[in-house]
């Protein structure tokens, strides 16, 4: 069944004719769009109306002069308007910069209250490293204070009190670590 309205379309409309008639819609559209700049009026500007002037990259496109702002080039703008459009431009060229740096403080800002998320719960986070009386840390701190002290101990009563009266010991070396190792 395709075959034969594939046959058929071949038949009825050959390439020529289908050329010709996108050639016809081709040519109609061209003259169209010429005689729509023909008839653009003096006012009309290059800015399209759903323009984004909140977009940075929309206001740093818009053009410098303003009889660069007109389709026609024979528009002639009196010195008050270019006056106000160069003011217009180069405030909102300002506000645009003035909206990015905020952007970019902003981004900062958040940036730090992220690194700051750890800190909310105080209680949990932070207060168990703190030395305090009863914490862990503390604790760990009274031992290691006990250990220094029998350390240091044990190290003075290896060490002989007097160093002339000191006589060589007879005992060695492992001994001595044996003695300052000893808990008891």
């Amino acid at each position: 069944m395709n075959d034969k309205i594939k046959q058929h379309n071949r038949g009825v409309f050959s390439a020529q004719s289908q050329r010709h008639v996108a050639e016809q819609i081709d040519a109609l559209y061209w003259n169209e769009v010429v005689d729509q700049e023909e008839e653009a009026a003096l006012e009309d500007v290059i800015i399209k109306k759903e323009a984004d002037l909140t977009d940075a990259d929309a206001v740093q496109s818009l053009p410098g002069e303003q009889n660069d702002l007109y389709l026609h080039a024979d528009h002639a703008a009196s010195a008050e308007h270019v006056e106000a459009y160069q003011k217009l431009r180069n405030r909102l060229l300002t506000l645009t910069a003035q909206r990015d740096e905020k952007r970019k403080k902003l981004a900062q800002y958040q940036q730090l209250q992220r690194l700051l998320v750890p800190f909310e719960d105080p209680q949990t986070n932070i207060q168990p490293n703190l030395v305090t009386r009863d914490g862990e840390l503390g604790k760990e701190l009274d031992r290691m204070r006990v250990l220094l002290a029998r350390v240091t101990s044990r190290v003075r009563e290896a060490r002989p009190r007097d160093p002339a009266s000191a006589t060589p010991n007879p005992i060695s070396s492992a001994q001595k670590v044996a003695q300052i190792m000893d808990m008891t």
